[in-house]
């Protein structure tokens, strides 16, 4: 009766803790908003030297503490020994399928065929570069506890722990991944560190030549093409972005993170209607594992790629997925936008609650592309210049209102 008692009591522990994680990451996940800084971090975990859980994109440690040296691999996460995928606002949980608790099969990708990669190295022809040392880390380099360490698991484990360190020492990460790259190296495992630390401080082409590496050495790494193709969304380098998720997929269809960089990179190239289907492959692979609020963002991406392809009834179901607007959790922002997209408040309205420059910058992309989808050119045009001229430029909607900006000045005036 005790044990049972016991017994029970731990469980009912598991579930509190399980649940609090959860309401923590879906929180995360909506408040992030659309800048491309908060709303997919945290990506690019830790570069593991065995197999780990990775529920919320930091190190989640084994049960036996061993070092054993098998590896796996995370969408918000790269590395050969990583979790899979770069989960932009989504995690996966220990071991399970994306279909699992749920009755919704997880709806196939309907992408184009775009092809082999073209340049997300690891393909026979590509230039292999070495990642580039950043000057701070090359000039007068002061001594290391890197030099300490002889064995490439402690090398990659260190360069973690300096990672995670609050603030990061990215000094000390870069200098430990760059020995394990001399101890082993044919060992991707710390190239991808590298591409994680490099992205971290918006060294971006440093991030794309890391990746690239860590490809050539392990080809079928689905985590480290996702990662290159965010760093090359970053860049606005977005057919590269497109081929690197793509494959990403290619290898491993679960993980949701390459579908998030997908919706956003072919919504600003101006394919709608494979923004809605990468906004719907990933809300399938999302929904299943998480509590609390939906993916606003991605669901407005999704909804005004499959307006722009001419498919209204699929737009207003991606739109109608994220439940009734009087049922959405965040009443200070997010909601007025899917308001305005369903059309229930006004431009005026909307605008009135843009009290700073990030919500300015969402409030007037959002407004500008309804209005073109409207036929609205002139008034469409107004708010997608503000946007461009004043706007957040982090912000997924810049890129994607310059995209429509262009669009628009290119049209003949009726």
């Amino acid at each position: 009766m005790k044990m049972s008692l016991v017994t029970s009591l731990k469980s009912a522990m598991l579930l509190i803790l399980l649940s609090l994680g959860l309401q923590s990451i879906s929180h995360a996940q909506v408040t992030g908003g659309g800048s491309t800084e908060d709303f997919k971090r945290p990506s690019n975990p830790p570069v593991y030297h065995q197999p780990k859980i990775e529920p919320l994109g930091g190190r989640v440690k084994d049960r036996s503490g061993s070092k054993a040296g098998g590896r796996s691999s995370q969408t918000n996460g790269p590395g050969a020994a990583t979790a899979t995928g770069t989960q932009k606002g989504a995690a996966r949980p220990a071991g399970n399928d994306p279909k699992a608790n749920s009755g919704t099969p997880a709806k196939p990708a309907v992408f184009p065929k775009w092809g082999d990669i073209k340049s997300g190295g690891g393909i026979s022809g590509t230039n292999k570069r070495e990642p580039v040392a950043s000057q701070s880390a090359s000039t007068n380099p002061s001594p290391s506890r890197a030099e300490n360490y002889e064995d490439v698991e402690d090398a990659i484990e260190a360069g973690n722990s300096a990672r995670d360190r609050k603030p990061p020492d990215y000094l000390e990460a870069e200098r430990v991944y760059k020995l394990a790259t001399k101890l082993v190296p044919n060992d991707e495992r710390a190239y991808e560190g590298l591409g994680n630390i490099y992205f971290d401080q918006h060294r971006n082409e440093e991030a794309i030549a890391a990746y690239r590496k860590a490809i050539e050495l392990k080809p079928e790494n689905p985590a480290a093409f996702e990662n290159l193709g965010d760093a090359y969304y970053r860049l606005g380098r977005y057919q590269e972005s497109i081929d690197a998720s793509a494959q990403s997929i290619r290898l491993d269809p679960k993980p949701s993170g390459p579908y998030w960089t997908l919706t956003w990179a072919t919504a600003t190239m101006g394919q709608g209607e494979t923004a809605g289907s990468m906004a719907q492959a990933f809300i399938y692979r999302w929904r299943p594992l998480f509590a609390g609020d939906p993916p606003y963002y991605v669901t407005f991406a999704g909804y005004l790629g499959y307006r722009e392809a001419g498919h209204a009834e699929e737009a207003n179901k991606l739109l109608a997925a994220p439940g009734k607007s009087s049922e959405c959790k965040d009443q200070n922002w997010v909601c007025r936008l899917l308001k305005y997209l369903r059309h229930e408040i006004t431009v005026e309205q909307l605008l009135s609650e843009a009290n700073d420059n990030g919500k300015m910058t969402e409030a007037r992309a959002y407004i500008g592309i309804d209005l073109a989808l409207s036929g609205r050119r002139e008034e469409a045009l107004e708010h997608l210049r503000w946007v461009v001229a004043n706007g957040d430029r982090t912000f997924t909607e810049y890129p994607l209102a310059k995209s429509w900006l262009i669009k628009l000045s290119h049209q003949p005036t009726r």
